[in-house]
This record gives structure tokens, C-alpha cells and sequence, in this order.
């Protein structure tokens, strides 16, 4: 069972992190304007708890959340 979830585990990650990575890197060059934009349609048309997402936005907004997130290192390219 263990042996199974590593195999999944070391096929799945190294697909996960280049989507991080790519996401991460088309975030950094986007403007703040158009990610809310983003995250809008997002909301829009896929739905989700909308009242929770608008209330992490505006305390994102009001605690400088953003800023961390610049701040934030660039992803790894791979897990070796």
C-alpha cells in the first residue's frame, strides 16, 4: 500500500510543482487589477463558497497580503 502511494506520490509531484511554477510565474507578471479581474470570472463560473472567498479578499486587502505574497520566494523547478 505504502509502496503504491510513493510511486503515485513521485509520478504526481513533479507535475504538481511545474503547474505551481508556471501559475506563479504568470502571477508575478500579471497586474493586481487583473488578478481581481481573474478571480472574478473564476468565482463567476465555477462557483464555490462566495461569501468566504469575498471576505478572505478583503481581509487579504486590509492586512497587506499581497505584499507577503510578492515577497514570497520563487517555486522550485523541480524536487531534486
Amino acid at each position: 500500500m505504502i509502496g503504491n502511494i510513493a510511486v503515485f506520490v513521485n509520478r504526481v509531484a513533479p507535475v504538481f510543482v511545474k503547474m505551481y511554477a508556471t501559475a506563479f510565474h504568470y502571477f508575478r507578471m500579471l497586474p493586481q487589477d487583473l488578478m481581481m479581474v481573474v478571480f472574478g470570472l473564476a468565482l463567476c463560473f465555477f462557483g464555490g463558497v462566495y461569501p468566504a472567498a469575498i471576505a478572505a479578499v478583503e481581509v487579504g486587502a486590509v492586512t497587506d497580503v499581497v505584499l507577503c505574497v510578492w515577497a514570497l520566494p520563487p517555486p522550485p523547478l523541480s524536487l531534486a
